[in-house]
């Protein structure tokens, strides 16, 4: 019965990874949830100093801070609900997407030409669906 045993990658469906795919898929988000908690608290250092630069004062400063807490509050719900029901690679993707939306409008809050402090407000709001460690 020697000859009767099949090699092992040939047993698996097509939809499976091999160990070799799973390990680099595991590396890769290790790296992308580092890297987005890099930036998450770079911007908790650069929020402050932009909020001066646009003319907040520290109650409304205050409100920026309060405003992101709510929305993640707020969200890890309705973010653990859309895991739920789509799969942690959707879950991992619009996290990422959120990530990504917040620090392209907290940098376009840093332009003259915009509305500052609008765009830093609004650059809260994707805070509700930042939820890349859970």
């Amino acid at each position: 019965m020697q000859g009767a045993r099949a090699p092992r990658d040939q047993g698996q469906s097509p939809g499976r990874m091999s160990a070799l795919g799973r390990s680099s898929v595991i590396l890769l988000t290790y790296v992308l949830a580092a890297t987005e908690l890099t930036c998450l608290f770079m911007q908790f250092s650069i929020v402050p100093y932009l909020s001066r630069k646009l003319g907040l004062d520290s109650i409304a400063f205050g409100y920026l801070q309060t405003t992101f807490g709510v929305l993640q509050l707020l969200g890890g719900p309705v973010f653990g609900r859309f895991a739920d029901q789509r799969g942690a690679r959707a879950a991992l993707t619009l996290s990422f997407l959120a990530a990504l939306a917040l620090y392209l409008l907290l940098a376009a809050a840093s332009s003259p030409a915009l509305p500052g402090v609008y765009l830093l407000f609004a650059s809260r709001l994707p805070g509700a669906l930042m939820h890349t460690l859970p």
